[in-house]
C-alpha cells in the first residue's frame, strides 16, 4: 500500500489557504493536506507529525518563512521544501534557496502548484535512496571554483562586458551553471518553456538579476574553501565536465539536442561535487556494475531504483528536486551505465555516456593517477552512428596535448 503524503501549506492569508484547499480537494485521496496561518503553528505541526512536503510563504507572522524552512530541514531532512511567495525581492528568494528546493511565485495556477509537488515527489521516489536523501538533506548548494568565481565577478564589474562574455564564464563552472538554470527554471519566473542553455537563462534573467545572484552572500558561501584534496576534486570535476560537455554537443543530431547535451555534460558529475563538499570518501562510494536491462517504460519513474549510492544518481536527485528539466535529470541519472532503453532521451543519454567515458579514459584522476580504460557501451556508439570510440578518443587526446603545450608555453 502506497504512503499517503502529508503536505503542509503555510500562508498568513486565509483566502490563499482556502483557495489551495478548494483546488487540491480532489487530491485528498492521495495527499493528506494540512494548513497553518503563521510560522509558529506550522512549527508545532512539524514537531508533532511527519511532513513530506512543506509549501510556505516567506513573509509569515511569529516565525519567518526561511526559519521555518530551516526547522523543517532539521526535523524532516527527507522533506520536499517549496517556497510559495509573493516576495519580489530577489535576495529573499536567494536566501531561501539554501533551505528550499524550489520556488513558486504568487499567484501561481493550481496546475503549477500540483505540478511542482508531483514532479518533486516523482524524483524523490524514483531516485531518492536513503543515502541520496541523507547527503542532499544538508546541502546548501554546490561548491564553485574560486578562480572562476573571481573571474565572473570581474566580468560583471566591467561595464563593457557583453552577456555572451558573462555566459562564457558561467559555462566554465558546474556550480554556476546549475545555480543559474535552477533559478530560471523555477516556477517563480513563470516561463512558458524549460530553459536548457546558460545563454538563454541570462537573457531571460537579465544582467541585474545575474549580478545579484553571483554577488549574493548565498553564492559566496559556495566558493570552495575546503581541504586541498576536496579542491583538487572540484577542479578535476570542472575540467572533466567541461570537456565532456564539448564532446557530447558534437555527437548529437540536432542543434536543440546539442545545447541539452552540453548542459547535461556540464552537470553530469554534480553528485561528485556534492560528495566532495560534504567531505565524503568518494572512492568508497563507487557503485558496483549492473547488468544491462531494458527500461520498463523509458521514463524517469520507470527506471528501477538501486540501493547503492552512485555519484550520477545522487546528482540527478539533487537536480530533480531543484526543478531542472526532466531530460537533463534523466540523462545525468543514466549516463554512467545506461540500459538499452526506449527512453525519448536515448540519444542524449548515449552522447553524454560516450563523451564521459572518452574523457575519463584520457584525463588523469584528481590524484594524478592514470585512468583505467573503460570502453563506451556498444549500443550507445551504435545509437550515435559511431563504429567505435578509437577515433574520437585519439582526437580528444590530441586536443588535450595541444592545450597542455599551450599552457606550458
Amino acid at each position: 500500500m502506497s504512503h499517503t503524503k502529508h503536505i503542509l501549506f503555510v500562508d498568513a492569508e486565509q483566502r490563499a489557504l482556502e483557495a489551495i484547499e478548494q483546488v487540491l480537494h480532489r487530491d485528498s485521496y492521495r495527499w493528506n493536506l494540512s494548513f497553518a496561518s503563521d510560522g509558529e503553528s506550522a512549527l508545532e505541526l512539524l514537531e508533532t507529525d511527519t511532513v513530506d512536503v512543506l509549501v510556505t510563504e516567506l513573509a509569515l507572522p511569529r516565525l519567518d518563512g526561511v526559519q521555518l524552512l530551516e526547522s523543517a530541514r532539521q526535523l524532516h531532512p527527507d522533506s520536499i521544501r517549496i517556497v510559495f511567495s509573493g516576495e519580489v525581492e530577489l535576495h529573499r528568494i536567494l536566501q531561501s534557496s539554501a533551505v528550499a528546493h524550489q520556488a513558486l511565485a504568487k499567484p501561481a495556477s493550481p496546475r503549477q502548484v500540483r505540478q511542482a509537488i508531483e514532479r518533486a515527489s516523482q524524483v524523490h521516489e524514483a531516485l531518492g535512496t536513503e543515502a541520496c536523501r541523507r547527503l542532499v538533506s544538508g546541502a546548501d548548494g554546490l561548491p564553485m571554483v574560486p578562480s572562476i568565481y573571481s573571474k565572473l565577478v570581474c566580468t560583471l564589474a566591467n561595464p563593457n562586458a557583453s552577456m555572451q562574455q558573462v555566459a562564457d564564464v558561467i559555462s566554465e563552472d558546474v556550480s554556476l551553471c546549475a545555480q543559474i538554470l535552477r533559478l530560471v527554471n523555477s516556477a517563480f519566473f513563470g516561463l512558458a518553456r524549460e530553459v536548457t542553455t546558460v545563454g538563454d537563462a541570462i537573457r531571460y534573467l537579465g544582467p541585474a538579476v545575474v549580478r545579484d545572484l553571483v554577488l549574493s552572500e548565498e553564492a559566496y558561501r559556495l566558493v570552495a574553501h575546503g581541504s586541498q584534496q576536496a579542491n583538487a576534486i572540484i577542479e578535476s570535476v570542472r575540467r572533466h565536465s567541461r570537456m565532456t560537455a564539448k564532446v557530447a554537443r558534437k555527437l548529437v543530431s540536432s542543434p536543440e539536442l546539442a545545447e541539452q547535451a552540453f548542459l547535461a555534460g556540464m552537470l553530469h558529475q554534480v553528485g561528485t561535487l556534492l560528495l566532495a563538499a560534504r567531505g565524503e570518501d568518494i572512492e568508497s562510494l563507487e557503485r558496483p556494475a549492473r547488468a544491462d536491462a531494458p527500461s520498463a517504460g523509458g521514463g524517469l519513474i520507470a527506471r528501477r531504483k538501486e540501493p547503492e549510492l552512485d555519484h550520477f544518481r545522487l546528482g540527478a536527485y539533487l537536480l530533480g528536486l531543484w526543478g531542472l528539466p526532466a531530460a537533463i535529470v534523466e540523462t545525468v541519472a543514466e549516463c554512467s551505465d545506461p540500459s538499452i532503453s526506449a527512453s525519448t532521451h536515448a540519444e542524449l543519454i548515449a552522447a553524454v555516456h560516450v563523451a564521459h567515458r572518452v574523457i575519463a579514459n584520457v584525463l588523469p584522476a584528481h590524484d594524478g593517477s592514470e585512468p583505467v580504460y573503460e570502453a563506451p557501451r556498444l549500443y550507445c556508439l551504435e545509437r550515435l552512428g559511431l563504429p567505435d570510440a578509437h577515433e574520437l578518443t585519439a582526437s580528444v587526446r590530441a586536443q588535450i596535448s595541444v592545450q597542455s603545450m599551450e599552457t606550458r608555453s
